[in-house]
């Protein structure tokens, strides 16, 4: 099942069904199950029956704003005091099951975590030449003429742009890190010194890990 990490009902009547649950589950048989002090158990029953004592005058007909402040004071420290004993007794206790997190109301972490995978294709690469010195480097998962589009392939992060300026073309061990970019094109600006340089692009996707993926094929391109 899936970790919901806020795991108590927001709205009062959700709460007030669920913490009455959580409370007598705790206070009959639980405590005893999860080793929970009974000094521990105690408090969370006299809390309870502050929160339903307050909740009472409300229900019945004594909604002045001063009774809803001390109803909402009283729920807050039921809460933390709930929050206490999930996360103390409860959640890192190695012999509770899921079963048992279900009746009390709450869930089960996912102990299934989803593999990360490492990118297995490379990207396409187009650059676009413009004026004043700027390049637009293009990648993507498909390529139609000049066009490249597609984006992130599954399980990759964003890609790594590496370049070199050289006219001739350079090993990819030779090419110098650009940066990690997720969206396309990304922009490279030269100064007039590099008028008719050639620089090389090369891009590989990555994942959250960092793990890399296949390299694009070397793209040149003359800075104009």
């Amino acid at each position: 099942m899936p970790n919901n990490a806020d795991y108590i009902p927001k709205g009062n009547e959700e709460f007030r069904t669920w913490s009455a649950n959580f409370t007598e589950k705790v206070s009959t048989v639980f405590y005893m199950t999860f080793d929970i002090p009974v000094a521990k158990k105690n408090e969370l029953v006299t809390a309870q029956l502050d929160y339903e004592q307050k909740q009472a005058l409300i229900d019945a007909g004594d909604n002045k704003s001063q009774n809803i402040h001390i109803r909402n004071v009283a729920r807050d420290v039921l809460k933390a005091l709930i929050r206490e004993i999930t996360q103390q007794y409860i959640r890192h206790n190695p012999d509770v099951n899921v079963g048992q997190l279900n009746m009390l109301g709450l869930q089960a972490y996912d102990t299934e975590r989803t593999p990360i995978h490492v990118p297995m294709i490379s990207p396409y690469v187009h650059v676009e030449v413009g004026t004043n010195f700027w390049h637009y480097v293009f990648w993507g998962q498909e390529i139609t003429g000049q066009k490249v589009k597609g984006g992130l392939p599954e399980g990759a992060t964003g890609v790594q742009i590496w370049c070199k300026m050289s006219e001739t073309q350079p090993t990819y061990e030779e090419m110098e890190f650009a940066g990690n970019f997720t969206k396309s094109p990304h922009v490279f600006t030269y100064s007039s010194t590099d008028r008719k340089k050639t620089v090389w692009y090369a891009i590989r996707y990555y994942n959250a890990k960092g793990e890399v993926g296949p390299w694009s094929i070397m793209i040149p391109a003359i800075i104009n």
